[in-house]
């Protein structure tokens, strides 16, 4: 089972600001790493819901994504694949962070972490990975332990932190 997306002007939104905070916490103030922590994870790349009745917001950006113009989001998106589907947060963040980082993604949906373990075994193989982990399950249980810090994910002292 593919993945689906509902399309709405949040998780555009949602992405676009990661893209220009990882962009900016990278080179305006550079850290020793990123502990990156994601609630709802979502697959790596995921299709449109056929079912949805609303317009699909991200085909309009996405038709446009080949424009010189573009902003960091639009560059990640592009360069991303955007004919295969509609990429996860945690997709952006090893797009655009240029440093180590960790990984922390919580998806409550079986498939959806079906998708979600295949795609990680391949960051953990970055250099710059130094931690990536899927907790299966609903994130308010993972939140209730300790969350990762940069003494339990291999980062230097001084990483930041984003949830």
């Amino acid at each position: 089972m593919v993945t689906t997306y509902k399309g709405n002007v949040g998780h555009l939104m949602q992405h676009w600001t990661l893209c220009e905070l990882l962009v900016l916490a990278g080179s305006h103030h550079p850290t020793p790493g990123l502990n990156y922590i994601d609630a709802h994870a979502m697959a790596p790349l995921a299709v449109k819901n056929q079912n949805e009745d609303k317009p699909d917001r991200f085909a309009k950006v996405r038709d446009r994504l080949s424009r010189s113009s573009q902003s960091t989001y639009e560059q990640a998106w592009y360069e991303l694949e955007p004919t295969k589907g509609y990429p996860n947060s945690a997709a952006f963040v090893v797009k655009l962070w240029k440093g180590d980082f960790s990984l922390l993604l919580c998806e409550i949906d079986r498939e959806t972490n079906g998708e979600l373990e295949p795609w990680l075994q391949d960051v953990r193989a970055l250099d710059r990975c130094q931690c990536a982990k899927l907790f299966q399950g609903d994130w308010r249980e993972r939140f209730k332990c300790k969350l990762p810090s940069t003494s339990t994910t291999g980062l230097e002292d001084g990483a930041l932190t984003l949830v």
